[in-house]
């Protein structure tokens, strides 16, 4: 319940300097903003290698960044084939589609029938063209002077492929695979244009290591490069010449064409047909929203870039962010007698500003000028914003600290009902409220229909199983643009543009997360006020009363900007993050599954290109004595330099070779789930429509788990329907107390050790059970009939010491974690034992 009253105060608009420079073609003129002008004369000296660190306020116009390797060939000549935009989730790569479509449609360029463009597909219905649209979209933009520049969209997914593949085999019988289809559109589609590549990481990740293909397959190539690795990581330690020459030696003779399947299973033609299709990738790229990437896609991401700097002809490679500053957590070097290594926060992007340099690259950082009031030369790009922070009164177990704002969510139709949000929302047409889980939005979703008498449109990670297809198609990006009421949480909060939305209710689980989310709102020019309810525990209120109260009724800048000239110091972002936990530092990626997660694809990514190149390769080989002598072999030793460096890890060299020989007990399919750049621990959930058909919706376990009850039947988990849709719930394993000795025993062989999930289930045996809530699912046995779950890879952790016990209760909080604990009486939780973290 709410009690005090809430204190309201302004947030500034936001304005950015706009450059002299306009960029002209026959139709329209683009005036470039002045960080956007710096990035185009960086691209115009197409010689020089650059990593460029692009910080910008949301809504200050990075999405157009993707097109400035396009207008470098409009001012100059042709300079650039394409760019490359990498996104981390799809709605958001999709969003950016749409966004940039509309930008190029703005400055007058033609959508083209992309019939008329390609001899193969000029037999395609309306139907078919209706989909290949979604994915695929033709423009040509006329220039000043003369000519046209054709220039093609491309969307590149899983499903994207997947459903284009449907259509275009239909008319290329030759294309059966998404891996033909990617060659079909590098060749055919995008290689007489500028190509736009949308896109997540996976995609440039596996093509550029050899691992797009058969999951098995390329589990068992990848178990023969570890081998690979194992013994190069020795050579390395042991550090003298006679070591490596013997292994330059064993290498040469390894990749002979005679030999070459035999030891790595697959052949220098199958690694040039893949290099030939990341062709399509091999333009600059640009990573946005880096500040989102987290965990272990966060030590992917050393691997991916890696890869990218290593392609010299991409040129450059813009890493953009809406703050300045990665924090991860390093351990750090042992700095007592007693072996203590103390914590300390690193900024990531130190790593990357030493790699980048070290491979032949200049770092140049790039930010906008903003400022809180109307100057010469600057454009609104958000609006003055009224805030309402709302005090809540909690109850129950987590109250205070930074689990209540977890507990927080829940109280949103509370203070829905409690505040004049119905008026507001009446008089000012639409609004969005955005939460954190699953169960959240589904829950605010019935209490806004009920209050408004309309329906609302929910926006989350699960679609399928709560709205059948149709919805999924209102989900769609033009269809959030035109929705008057939303209720969604992090799905939307991606860096999707809604103009018009003014009004919000935020709830967020750390200052990061509540910026982002902030963004969603107020954005483009107009003197009308956006509005933003943000509700608080009544414990932090309390803690950050007296600095509410010295701005209440004031305006205070969205972000600092220089030129403050009011009588407090206090900015919009600063108050955040007294107002909101401090995000924690990332810890996941410098744990031994994280380096290791950091380094293995960019030695695939290297073997794969001595394969490829094998005869130039053979003949360094057999003259080398040293790394500097062997293309690709090099700069692999220069990244295990600047991680050793960065993570602060004595012989990292040894340590990795014995996590891999000591730590890592997975099938080939396992090692391909674990090597994947993300988690991609996701079963099949189903259920039965109202016309009682099956749909079915591929969803994370552990999120699922926590927010729709399920029930397990015939091998598969579906939704028990005779509970309500959703829930605020957790699965865990419930252990016999007849087997707690057995299982601590296990626990502590088997603690910090790579697995599948079948082999954990097989050794527990039967007197383990999944539970949710106080609810038994199934004993985990019966978890060996769902092969979805067999080759999942888990970390195994033991809670032996009250260190261990600290970090499964956060994981199993806050990441893909299922917690074990004692079996109690009435399936309460007992002892905590361990976890099964979901690689």
């Amino acid at each position: 319940m709410i009690v005090e009253k809430s204190i309201f105060f302004y947030t500034s608009p936001v304005f950015v300097k706009l450059s002299d420079k306009e960029v002209k073609l026959r139709k329209g003129t683009i005036r470039l903003r002045d960080f956007q002008y710096e990035l185009l004369k960086r691209f115009l000296e197409r010689n020089s290698l650059d990593v460029i660190l692009l910080n910008a306020p949301t809504g200050a116009g990075k999405t157009l960044s993707l097109l400035i390797p396009f207008l470098a060939n409009v001012e100059d000549k042709w300079m650039y084939h394409g760019s490359v935009g990498i996104y981390p989730s799809r709605e958001l790569a999709r969003d950016q589609m749409i966004s940039i479509f509309n930008l190029l449609i703005e400055l007058g360029a033609s959508p083209v029938d992309i019939r008329e463009l390609y001899e193969d597909l000029k037999d395609l219905s309306g139907d078919e063209l209706e989909i290949v649209n979604e994915y695929v979209r033709a423009l040509e933009v006329e220039l000043d002077d003369s000519g046209y520049i054709p220039v093609i969209l491309l969307y590149v997914t899983s499903e994207s492929l997947n459903r284009l593949r449907g259509v275009i085999s239909r008319h290329k019988q030759n294309i059966t695979s998404n891996k033909e289809l990617l060659k079909y559109l590098r060749g055919k589609v995008a290689g007489k244009a500028f190509r736009i590549i949308f896109t997540v990481p996976e995609y440039p990740y596996l093509l550029a290591t050899d691992v797009y293909q058969d999951f098995h397959r390329a589990g068992i190539w990848l178990y023969a490069v570890l081998k690979e690795l194992g013994r190069f990581l020795k050579t390395v330690e042991n550090n003298d010449e006679g070591s490596l020459r013997k292994w330059f030696r064993e290498l040469e003779v390894n990749i002979d064409r005679k030999r070459l399947f035999e030891e790595y299973y697959t052949s220098r033609e199958f690694t040039e047909n893949l290099a030939d299709i990341f062709l399509l990738f091999r333009a600059p790229v640009f990573f946005d929203e880096f500040h989102l990437y987290s965990g272990f896609s966060l030590a992917s991401f050393i691997s991916l870039l890696y890869i990218f700097m290593y392609e010299k002809g991409i040129g450059k490679i813009v890493i953009s962010s809406a703050t300045p500053v990665k924090t991860i957590l390093v351990r750090g070097k042992e700095t007592t007698k007693r072996n203590y290594k103390r914590e300390k926060r690193k900024d990531f992007l130190e790593l990357v500003r030493r790699l980048a340099e070290r491979m032949g690259y200049i770092v140049r950082e790039i930010s906008s000028n903003t400022s809180s009031t109307p100057r010469k030369d600057f454009v609104q790009i958000r609006k003055k914003t009224l805030i309402r922070i709302i005090p809540v009164s909690l109850r129950g177990k987590y109250v205070t600290g930074a689990p209540a704002f977890g507990t927080l969510q829940r109280y949103v139709p509370e203070v829905l009902k409690e505040t004049d949000w119905l008026d507001r929302y009446r008089r000012m047409g639409r609004s969005m409220i955005l939460v954190d889980r699953v169960a959240s939005v589904l829950e605010i979703k019935d209490t806004v229909e009920k209050l408004a008498g309309e329906k609302a449109l929910p926006v989350c990670s699960v679609k399928v199983l709560f709205h059948g297809d149709k919805q999924q198609l209102k989900t769609s990006k033009i269809g959030i643009r035109e929705t008057k009421l939303i209720v969604g949480n992090m799905a939307i909060a991606f860096g999707v543009d809604i103009k018009g939305m003014d009004l919000g209710v935020v709830v967020a689980k750390d200052h990061l997360s509540a910026l982002q989310k902030i963004g969603r709102y107020g954005r483009g020019e107009g003197k009308d006020i956006a509005e933003i309810y943000l509700p608080v525990p009544f414990s932090k209120y309390r803690e950050v009363e007296g600095l509410l109260k010295k701005i209440e009724g004031k305006e205070i800048p969205y972000n600092s900007t220089g030129n403050n000239k009011r009588s407090h110091n206090l900015d919009f972002v600063t108050l955040l993050k007294k107002l909101y936990p401090r995000g924690s530092p990332d810890v996941l990626v410098r744990q031994g599954v994280g380096v290791f997660k950091a380094i293995f694809p960019a030695w695939v990514y290297t073997l794969t290109n001595i394969i490829r190149e094998r005869s130039e390769i053979r003949e360094q080989l057999h003259t080398a004595k040293r790394v500097e002598d062997v293309k690709y072999i090099h700069y692999f030793v220069v990244l295990l330099e600047e991680i050793e460096k960065f993570f602060e890890i004595d012989k990292l060299e040894r340590k990795l070779r014995k996590f891999m020989r000591n730590r890592v007990y997975l099938t080939p399919v396992g090692l391909y789930n674990l090597y994947s750049y993300r988690n991609i621990a996701g079963v099949p959930i189903k259920k039965y429509s109202r016309n009682k058909e099956i749909l079915e919706e591929v969803l994370d376990l552990v999120t699922a788990g926590r927010n729709i009850p399920l029930i397990y039947m015939h091998g598969e988990f579906w939704v028990d329907e005779s509970r309500k849709p959703y829930e605020y719930t957790m699965l865990w394993l419930g252990v016999d107390k007849a087997d707690i000795e057995y299982i601590k025993s296990l626990l502590g062989k088997l603690d910090n050790k790579i697995l599948t999930l079948r082999f954990l289930v097989e050794v527990f045996g039967g007197g383990v059970h999944l539970l949710q809530g106080r609810r038994k699912v199934c004993r985990i046995t019966r978890l060996l009939d769902n092969m979805h779950l067999w080759n999942i890879p888990i970390l195994l952790l033991y809670a032996g010491n009250s260190k261990k016990r600290r970090i499964i209760e956060y994981l199993s909080a806050i990441a893909s974690m299922i917690p074990i604990y004692v079996l109690e009486y009435d399936n309460e939780q007992g002892e905590l034992l361990g976890g099964i973290y979901l690689l």
